[in-house]
């Protein structure tokens, strides 16, 4: 169904006026839309990737919800329109599912780091959104899928990719593949902790890179977080991690330590109760996190390059060697990592 046709299912306010392709998503279908009366984004929602999509939607529902209640300002987080029988989503005849959310205007995502006063305020944003759902009941989700982040589950997903190797790529990557289980034991740490009630298991957002940040555009600051279906339970340090690792990183392939410093300084301010061993967690998440999205490359490398995007064959495998390289200059430079953040 034409995206135009799908606006009349959900509450809008004014006459819808266009609606054309937005952003660069690779996950859901995304659309932003003009009523009469102002913008909105609506996005056809991945059924390959989202398999429980009512109770991921009602999820998310609960998490704007709770946020709303900490911080009533409508462009501090996500509004969901309802559809015209009060739903979260709209499902097609043919199962495609949608949904709406009210633009955020006046603001812009992060695409290129300007400067660590910049990353400061990213790491504030995401601190904070981690701290408003801080006492959300984590039970209270609706479990649509296992924890997002599991290297123990990771490792099994990328052994049972190299003996079965259905293309025949694991000969010729025994140095990677043997530098990733090398890691093994290591990159389940974190998961230890978990299980050992050293760590607790609190609600995390789970993709924290920089375009899931959407900044006002007069000020620079940070106002609220996008992307709400990978919310589950998690560990803090996941979060920290997956975003130094994606963002702090210079054209060398190495942690540029001043920006890692600047966004700890965000990050950690926007949320000062986190526990002392959390805290200390801090470090291996970043570690960590690199190794494992080194190890989902490397896996879907082997597996044919089905799940992430592309521009052109064999991107997993240089996007898992470099990771590898990355996860080496963490291990030398431990200590100075430590004293960054």
């Amino acid at each position: 169904m034409e995206p135009m046709e799908v606006l009349s299912h959900f509450a809008l306010s004014g006459a819808a006026l266009d609606c054309a392709p937005y952003g660069n998503g690779h996950i859901n279908a995304t659309f932003l839309a003009r009523t009469t009366a102002g913008r909105y984004i609506l996005q056809r929602i991945s059924a390959r990737a989202f398999a429980d999509i009512p109770g991921l939607m009602d999820n998310i529902a609960a998490v704007t919800a709770h946020l709303r209640q900490k911080d009533p300002d409508p462009r501090h987080s996500l509004r969901l329109i309802p559809t015209r029988e009060g739903g979260w989503f709209w499902r097609e005849e043919d199962g495609e599912c949608w949904r709406c959310t009210a633009f955020v205007e006046g603001s812009r995502t992060p695409l290129a780091l300007l400067s660590p006063a910049e990353f400061r305020e990213i790491g504030g944003a995401w601190g904070r959104f981690l701290a408003l759902l801080s006492d959300f009941p984590v039970d209270a989700l609706r479990r649509t899928g296992p924890c997002y982040h599991d290297a123990p589950e990771r490792y099994r997903q990328f052994r049972a990719a190299v003996e079965n190797d259905p293309l025949g790529r694991a000969v010729a990557l025994g140095a990677e593949i043997e530098g990733y289980l090398l890691r093994e034991t290591d990159a389940a740490q974190l998961q230890t902790l978990l299980d050992a009630g050293e760590l607790p298991m609190r609600l995390t957002h789970n993709d924290t890179k920089m375009d899931n940040i959407l900044l006002d555009t007069a000020t620079g600051r940070a106002l609220c977080v996008l992307d709400l279906d990978t919310v589950m339970p998690g560990l803090i340090a996941y979060d920290f991690g997956d975003a130094v690792r994606s963002q702090a990183v210079n054209g060398r392939g190495c942690v540029d330590t001043q920006m890692l410093s600047a966004f700890a300084g965000g990050f950690l301010g926007a949320y000062p109760e986190l526990t002392r061993p959390e805290r200390e967690s801090l470090a291996l998440g970043v570690w960590t996190m690199t190794v494992e999205c080194g190890l989902r490359y490397l896996t879907d490398y082997l597996e044919g390059e089905r799940f992430f995007a592309v521009r052109r064959p064999g991107q997993c495998l240089e996007r898992a060697r470099a990771h590898l390289r990355l996860a080496q200059d963490m291990e030398r430079r431990r200590g100075e990592i430590e004293r960054a953040i």
